[in-house]
């Protein structure tokens, strides 16, 4: 109870955004305190706080560990909004395991593992909301097609006009899928030096980008691009910086 009451009032003296979310804080001691202290397990008690902090539906609050069962932050791979009545999809990671499973920009989410989207997306919805907030509703469905850290996700979408079935494995691709490098470097025109760092999520990374720097240290300008970059820790942001 006291790790508990040290993450909800830290969040409540430092969070800055509150003035922007439906969410009543005080209300989300009431609904998780008492669920943290049933929890028998760090693993039940990691899911407590993580719900905790689900009610912020703030794709920036997460803890720094997950299990299996954990939900991905948001947003994962696959980029949804609702338009016309139904939910679909408006961009997609490169290379990411939902695009080699075949999940286009442009197809309508019908269901999630079975669960009509709209029922999957309400599951997620925060409980302590003390208005409705378009915010919410748009994490909600994020999270639903996001998943499970540990699990695959089963998407049935409409595909112009046909329904399909797409399976997507939680190991990140299929065999034989391609995965994208995570540091890649080129020359481009005029001298110009191009560097793609894809995650800071690997210690690796960091030596990588040294290696990479030095092969570009003659080029007379540098573009780093960080697009699709799926974020990490500083552990790696700060020796790369």
């Amino acid at each position: 109870l006291r790790d508990f009451d040290e993450l909800w009032g830290f969040v409540e003296r430092r969070y800055a955004f509150f003035d922007e979310k439906a969410t009543d804080w005080q209300r989300v001691r009431e609904i998780y305190r008492p669920l943290a202290a049933k929890a028998q397990s760090n693993e039940a008690f990691m899911h407590v706080l993580e719900a905790t902090l689900d009610e912020l539906y703030d794709p920036h609050c997460m803890l720094n560990a997950n299990t299996d069962d954990s939900w991905r932050p948001v947003p994962h791979d696959v980029f949804v909004e609702e338009r016309q009545g139904g939910v679909f999809v408006t961009g997609l990671r490169q290379y990411s395991a939902a695009e080699q499973a075949g999940v286009r920009v442009g197809q309508e989410v019908v269901e999630v593992d079975g669960i009509p989207i709209d029922e999957a997306a309400r599951k997620r919805m925060p409980k302590s909301l003390a208005r409705d907030d378009p915010a919410a509703r748009q994490w909600v469905l994020l999270s639903a097609v996001a998943g499970r850290h540990g699990y695959a996700r089963r998407f049935q979408v409409v595909d112009r006009g046909e329904h399909r079935d797409l399976l997507v494995p939680a190991n990140g691709g299929r065999a034989g899928g391609r995965s994208e490098e995570m540091v890649r470097t080129r020359l481009l025109e005029d001298g110009i030096g191009y560097l793609r760092i894809g995650s800071f999520a690997d210690e690796t990374i960091v030596e990588q980008v040294d290696q990479a720097l030095q092969e570009l240290r003659s080029t007379r300008a540098l573009l780093i691009d960080v697009r699709s970059n799926a974020g990490g820790d500083t552990v790696v942001t700060r020796p790369v910086m």
